[in-house]
């Protein structure tokens, strides 16, 4: 290997071993979990109220591959599944998160469980309102061989030093997470829109401010704040179409993301559409309202594969195009995900088992309690 490339290769790790120890020391942390672009695949995972939100079960894989072109790995790996049970009175849902989550080179790891439950009021056919809560088991741990400290450098012959910094330290640290969260839902139909569905909800994790700290010293992990709004416009008027050729079948959500944790935000805007099995959407990423700076330019693209009336398979894939200076540094983000949906299904009997009179009028507000997927 030449001296410079050695010398880049030091730098490198070095570099990112001071931010990943500066985010899980420093008090005031700016580190922020992990996020998605997708975040519309990944609901229950900002705000536990979404379990049980749709009707039936929903299964979810999810891979993020985060800035490509560094020497790090900044891999997510998540599951989600949750449940909804429309005949237990008052029960909105029941659901599961794991994920696991690489940061660096591998020298950081959190893997969760998390078990979340909802409960519902529902004032109204076309109203419904939801509470959610979270409860997490994280386990994280670090790697210190791979890391690279001042103290281990000799001006002429490189790494060849013991370090003192990490003794003492720990190499695993295990603690309980806490969140809950509000969902508000509206539905309603129009004159050339099968249904028209409008949620909005409010949630908070790390709600009791975990302490994540290698180093023995209270380094708690900040509050976040998630707010998420979208609405849903459904022209599926399929059914009722008997000539093919004339379906005008669509779907429309825009949407928007916004969470804050510590000194950090993120909002997020866009939309997706849906026509002919195929799914499409564009979303903008940036660090306040004002757009000033817009950060993230993201494109996803998804087909819908039905087996027959009430199971699906969705795949999606989102390309994440950094418009600031780091872009040639960073490179792209990629995330696929893979979502099975099944409608028919509840642990405490069919959630179908109801009709809900879907189609049966032509115009008026359709039940809350319906299926609403995008």
């Amino acid at each position: 290997m030449k001296i410079e490339n050695f010398k880049l290769c030091i730098f490198s790790k070095s570099f990112i071993a001071l931010v990943v120890l500066f985010c899980l020391t420093s008090q005031k942390s700016p580190c922020q979990d992990a996020t998605f672009s997708q975040f519309y695949n990944n609901p229950i995972y900002y705000n536990p109220a979404y379990t049980g939100s749709n009707q039936g079960l929903r299964a979810k894989l999810n891979y993020r591959n985060q800035w490509n072109n560094l020497p790090a790995n900044y891999d997510n790996y998540t599951f989600i599944m949750d449940v909804a049970e429309p005949n237990l009175p008052g029960a909105g849902g029941l659901g599961m998160i794991v994920q696991s989550n690489f940061d660096g080179f591998g020298n950081v790891k959190t893997t969760s469980a998390t078990l979340t439950a909802s409960a519902k009021v529902h004032p109204a056919e076309n109203f419904l309102t939801q509470f959610g809560m979270g409860l997490s088991f994280v386990h994280r741990s670090i790697n210190w061989d791979d890391f690279v400290f001042s103290d281990m450098l000799d001006p002429r012959y490189g790494k060849v030093n013991n370090t003192y910094f990490n003794d003492g330290a720990y190499d695993k640290v295990n603690y309980p997470d806490f969140s809950a969260g509000i969902l508000f839902r509206y539905c309603e139909s129009a004159e050339n829109m099968e249904s028209i569905v409008g949620t909005i909800s409010l949630g908070v994790q790390h709600v009791f401010n975990p302490d994540i700290s290698f180093e023995g010293e209270e380094a708690k992990l900040p509050l976040k704040l998630v707010i998420m709004g979208d609405m849903l416009f459904d022209n599926n008027r399929e059914s009722r179409n008997r000539n093919p050729k004339k379906n005008k079948m669509f779907k429309l959500n825009p949407a928007f993301l916004f969470e804050k944790q510590g000194t950090m935000s993120n909002f997020s805007i866009g939309i997706n559409g849906y026509k002919n099995y195929i799914y499409s959407g564009l979303w903008l990423r940036t660090q306040s309202f004002t757009f000033s700076t817009v950060n993230d330019f993201i494109m996803m693209i998804g087909i819908n594969m039905p087996f027959g009336e009430s199971t699906r398979i969705k795949l999606r894939y989102s390309y994440d195009y950094v418009l600031s200076g780091l872009r040639r540094t960073v490179g792209a983000t990629h995330e696929i995900s893979l979502v099975y949906e099944l409608d028919n299904f509840g642990f405490f009997g069919s959630s179908t088992s109801k009709p809900s009179g879907r189609g049966k009028q032509k115009y008026g507000p359709p039940s809350c309690n319906e299926t609403f997927p995008f």
